[in-house]
């Protein structure tokens, strides 16, 4: 039954510019060799996987992302150091604590580490309010910066390692989802969306705070958020000072406001 397989999607650098030491090739090459390889182990797994075009903008990765609506969304991209700078170790961004795209960074990291064999140079989890894939996508996502590829010692690693790594990172995403299951499902993903505020776009208004949202357990969508219209934040119980919005009638979500149209 697909309504109970996870959809991933899988955003493998579309940086083709971005030249590595050595052998590495491209950012866009390499990490789309690995996610080869993720997109395999996922599937045979039993998930449903997609993943971007890239010949597209970012912008239009983000908007093909959203327009799936998928449970996940996993970037992945290869470091590069500043001027007069020499980096080293992996890293992994998320939009803020405490979310399930932080639960999902944490456990990815948590497998690349293992296998990185300079864990004392890890970078870690990262939070973002810039990074546009990250804010802009609507499924918890995350950014994973594997290594650096102006490192020599990271780019050996790394073409040494391509399935070690893509296996790190298939069971840091079941890891998340063992855990998303045990959350309730698709109710963990509205977790991302609480506590935000709504604004009409028509005019501006503040509506109030997400307190909670609205799920086909079936399907596994989230059909509409529920906002407390007094601008508190309430327990979550759904009452007489909340109102429901459905979301086709949402815009936008940012990483603290989300615009709606009620027109």
């Amino acid at each position: 039954n697909l309504n109970d397989k996870k959809v991933v999607f899988l955003s493998p650098s579309a940086q083709e510019y971005n030249i590595g030491l050595g052998n590495f090739g491209s950012e866009e090459y390499r990490m789309n060799r690995i996610v080869d390889i993720i997109e395999k182990r996922l599937i045979d797994d039993g998930y449903v996987v997609y993943r971007n075009n890239p010949n597209e903008t970012l912008k239009q990765i983000v908007q093909q992302s959203n327009k799936i609506n998928p449970d996940i969304h996993v970037a992945l991209h290869s470091n590069a150091s500043g001027t007069n700078i020499k980096g080293q170790g992996p890293e992994i961004y998320a939009n803020r604590k405490n979310t399930p795209g932080d639960r999902l960074a944490n456990d990815i990291y948590e497998q690349i580490i293992q296998i990185y064999p300079y864990p004392e140079k890890g970078r870690g989890v990262l939070y973002t309010k810039s990074l546009y894939e990250i804010i802009n996508t609507f499924a918890p996502a995350v950014l994973l910066e594997i290594a650096f590829h102006d490192n020599q010692d990271d780019v050996n690693w790394i073409l040494k390692n391509e399935e070690e790594i893509a296996n790190a990172i298939v069971k840091g995403i079941n890891n998340y989802f063992n855990w998303w299951c045990k959350e309730g499902g698709v109710l963990a993903r509205g977790i991302d969306f609480k506590q935000k505020e709504v604004i009409s776009l028509s005019d501006g208004k503040i509506l109030g705070f997400v307190v909670d949202v609205q799920a086909d357990f079936n399907s596994g969508e989230i059909n509409a958020i529920i906002v407390a219209k007094t601008g508190k934040l309430f327990s979550g119980m759904v009452g007489k000072n909340n109102v429901t919005i459905p979301w086709n009638k949402i815009k936008k979500i940012g990483e603290d406001v989300i615009l709606v149209d009620l027109w």
